[in-house]
């Protein structure tokens, strides 16, 4: 079953990658290429209004004093020490001028964590933004044909699809809301990239919010930004375009709404073992 999303039609240069992208994220059945085309010259045509801010080039505060005490126990997370290469500090980052590699992102999935920080104390914002632990997140041994709950986190986890294996496993699709890893922006030539954490970022960018708490790292190559290459634009076209999309665009008539084609994480789980798995 398709969902609502939101996708950044008009920064693609050309109408074949429009097409193609839509196709690739949407399907066949959604829009014919005719359609495509006017939207996306459409969405093309709002590229000439040049943003409020400088994209790439956000504003940074420090974070409030008071919340030290919980953020040093962030580099405790699992994961921590593999995503961080460089130098790195926690900071308050400006939303919108941050520069986007996701083309598209998911309303349903934004809508459901707005609600988590809707009229919500910072605290609590901050747990889900920079969790301190995360990693193998035990699943509850009650299964129905929907859903599966971790045990030491609460998080609801929506089964999607699932195939028996012949040694007696099983290979399961999830969607899991929160990813328990922190929302981090990479520096790479001066520049500002949202990495990773891009429906938290816009959730509560949605909330009222106009910085995010976040780990911020400076990166020294390309290679250390540019991930899942069919999935995000190409991080040369994001550092050396004049109107490059950030996340501010999403709120903007460059994003265009789409129906998007349903997506999982698949992970193998046997019989014998504990019902551990490792999202995203």
């Amino acid at each position: 079953m398709s969902h609502e999303g939101l996708m950044l039609l008009g920064f693609f240069p050309h109408e074949i990658e429009a097409i193609n992208n839509v196709k690739k994220f949407c399907g066949d059945k959604l829009w014919d290429e005719s359609t495509i085309k006017t939207k996306w010259q459409n969405s093309r045509s709002h590229l000439s209004v040049k943003p409020t801010y400088t994209a790439g080039y956000p504003q940074v505060k420090e974070i409030s004093i008071e919340h030290m005490d919980y953020l040093s126990t962030v580099p405790s997370h699992p994961s921590f020490q593999m995503i961080v290469k460089g130098p790195w500090a926690f900071r308050m980052v400006e939303i919108d001028p941050l520069l986007s590699l996701a083309i598209k992102v998911d309303s349903d999935y934004i809508e459901n964590l707005y609600l988590e920080f809707k009229d919500k104390a910072f605290e609590n914002i901050l747990s889900l933004i920079l969790p301190n632990k995360g990693g193998n997140l035990a699943l509850s041994p009650s299964v129905n044909n929907f859903s599966w709950t971790t045990k030491d986190r609460g998080m609801h986890l929506q089964h999607t699809t699932s195939f028996p294996l012949v040694d007696g496993g099983i290979v399961v699709g999830f969607r899991v809301p929160i990813p328990p890893l922190p929302v981090h922006v990479k520096i790479l030539h001066g520049k500002y990239i949202l990495f990773d954490g891009y429906h938290r970022v816009l959730a509560l960018r949605k909330a009222g919010h106009h910085y995010v708490p976040c780990l911020v790292s400076e990166v020294g190559s390309a290679t250390e930004v540019q991930t899942m290459q069919e999935e995000s634009f190409n991080l040369r076209f994001l550092l050396e375009n004049e109107n490059p999309p950030t996340m501010g665009h999403f709120f903007t008539d460059l994003s265009e709404k789409v129906q998007l084609l349903p997506s999982a994480k698949f992970f193998q789980i046997r019989a014998e073992d504990s019902y551990h798995i490792l999202p995203k």
